[in-house]
């Protein structure tokens, strides 16, 4: 998922229909301000390869605490780092409610929808991949 404020952009996440590569191409325009959620390795170094920005404001900050509540809070001192407030596949009601529904009304929303037979094609070829079974 990527928030561009400047451009009152919300980039959604869908499974399986090149959303990361989408999601690498519209790093390009992020600024500081802007919400990046992380992505897997390989392609965190395309990316910076590329020169965009990484992953950046989508943990909770110290601020959110007073809203979040101390359960939250606990966490991350146990877990010794900020827990997630954005994260890749994150959808679109629970981006509503964190962002406030300023925000959400008056920003873009995009995703990417694929042909439904090849989002089970690829779905299917994604599941027997040796590497991907779960044992």
């Amino acid at each position: 998922m990527i928030v561009l404020h400047d451009e009152k952009v919300i980039a959604l996440k869908a499974h399986k229909v090149g959303g990361t590569s989408f999601e690498i191409a519209l790093s390009r325009y992020a600024n500081d301000t802007s919400i990046i959620t992380p992505i897997i390795l390989n392609d965190e170094k395309t990316r910076k390869d590329l020169g965009f920005r990484g992953p950046q404001n989508f943990r909770y900050s110290v601020w959110d605490f007073k809203r979040v509540g101390k359960r939250k809070l606990l966490e991350a001192i146990v877990n010794q780092k900020m827990p997630m407030k954005y994260w890749n596949h994150i959808n679109a009601k629970n981006v509503c409610t964190k962002l406030g529904d300023n925000v959400w009304n008056s920003y873009t929303k995009i995703s990417i929808v694929r042909n439904p037979f090849d989002y089970m094609v690829s779905s299917y070829f994604w599941g027997v991949d040796e590497k991907n079974v779960l044992r």
